[in-house]
């Protein structure tokens, strides 16, 4: 998982990804030492929750943004128990960094225990 987080990482504007699971937490981080804290688990937890809530009332979300002042949030849903979380520059080329993701998702995928593809 951490070769296909570096192969995120080389595209232009991302600062560091992570993959974050509902039973075990963050996976696999290539975050800034800045972010690898308990806080950063409670935040993919949080982010995990808006899915199934958004589940629940049949919306079909499958990746959402958050815009800082400091920094770009980008969530990818992985599966009903996953997501990969990109920290990126405020003005990075959101449409250039979901092209390159799309390419490793299935990789991803394949590599977490019991996700099926959503």
């Amino acid at each position: 998982m951490e070769k296909i987080l570096e192969e995120i990482k080389t595209t232009p504007g991302v600062m560091g990804s992570a993959v974050y699971t509902c039973k075990d937490g963050i996976v696999a981080s290539n975050l800034p030492e800045i972010l690898k804290t308990d806080k950063f688990q409670r935040i993919g937890n949080l982010l995990q929750r808006v899915f199934r809530l958004n589940q629940r009332v049949n919306l079909d979300v499958n990746q959402f943004e958050i815009q800082y002042d400091e920094a770009l949030l980008l969530v990818q849903r992985l599966c009903d128990h996953s997501s990969l979380i990109i920290i990126c520059d405020p003005e990075a080329e959101v449409q250039e960094i979901n092209m390159n993701v799309s390419l490793l998702t299935a990789d991803l995928v394949g590599k977490i225990e019991g996700c099926e593809t959503t």
